[in-house]
């Protein structure tokens, strides 16, 4: 069977991914830290695949069709062209056995009804945090994406419950790959609107604070209203519930959080998974 290694989350800010002089400031220096300390943990788990939860930003779905939830099962990974040209960087690999034995697994004893992409190109919410991670094209890469963009949303119950199944189907999986989780995205801010750049920060920190302190479950207990409250960008936290969900009993604990640019920005890792 396949094992767990790891289980990480972290924000996915373009912003983030632009910044050069990581010097200019103590929360920049911090950041740089906290992805220091995450690519040192992947050093250390030596994976061989990372299944990366995130939410597509209309590269793949628009609005005339946006699934709940996807996977990613083909040979490699484009970078997609977010209106900017596409970066100049090669496909990811991916891992088309392992994917497509995930998907089935979900779908058939999971009952989580999947759409499945033969092609799924790849955006800042994939790009971002692995550059930051210093990625190597020996890592192999499963793409999962959860709706956040537009309503209806799967509710944090629902994402959580998804991450315990994503969990057992990589458990049930018969090769000897070590996996890693990475959800990336939020934590709260606003794009667009009167409400432009708002960073909710009593959201974040009671967020991060259920995480790394309990109950872990409440944040399961967050409705879609709440969420969406903190910023139409918050509701990228269910990329994390996801990931705690499928580990819900390794301590979290929490690597950076600023209020930095227009997005709340954090690092978690869960300590202890795959050990022993």
């Amino acid at each position: 069977m396949a094992r767990l290694v790891g289980a990480m989350a972290a924000s996915h800010a373009p912003s983030i991914g632009a910044i050069t002089d990581w010097g200019r400031s103590p929360s920049t220096r911090a950041l740089r830290d906290g992805f220091d300390e995450l690519h040192a943990r992947i050093t250390e788990a030596r994976p061989d695949v990372i299944v990366l939860i995130y939410d597509d930003h209309v590269d793949n779905f628009f609005f005339n069709a946006l699934p709940a939830f996807a996977i990613g099962v083909g040979e490699s990974h484009a970078a997609a062209d977010e209106g900017r040209g596409a970066p100049d960087l090669p496909p990811l690999p991916g891992a088309p056995a392992m994917a497509a034995f995930l998907a089935r697994h979900l779908i058939e004893e999971g009952e989580f009804d999947l759409t499945v992409c033969h092609e799924l190109a790849v955006d800042h919410g994939v790009l971002v945090p692995l550059r930051l991670l210093e990625w190597g094209t020996s890592v192999h890469v499963i793409p999962i994406v959860i709706n956040g963009v537009e309503p209806p949303m799967p509710t944090a119950r629902r994402c959580w419950r998804f991450g315990q199944a994503l969990a057992a189907a990589i458990d049930a999986w018969p090769g000897s790959e070590r996996v890693l989780l990475l959800g990336t995205g939020g934590l709260s801010h606003q794009l667009g609107g009167r409400d432009f750049g708002r960073i909710d920060e009593a959201f974040d920190r009671r967020f991060l604070e259920y995480l790394c302190d309990g109950p872990r479950e409440a944040i399961a207990e967050l409705t879609n209203e709440e969420i969406n409250g903190a910023g139409n960008g918050a509701n990228e936290i269910r990329n994390w519930i996801a990931v705690a969900g499928a580990v819900p009993n390794a301590p979290a604990r929490l690597v950076y959080y600023e209020p930095l640019g227009i997005t709340g920005t954090g690092i978690i890792v869960f300590d202890g998974v795959g050990e022993g």
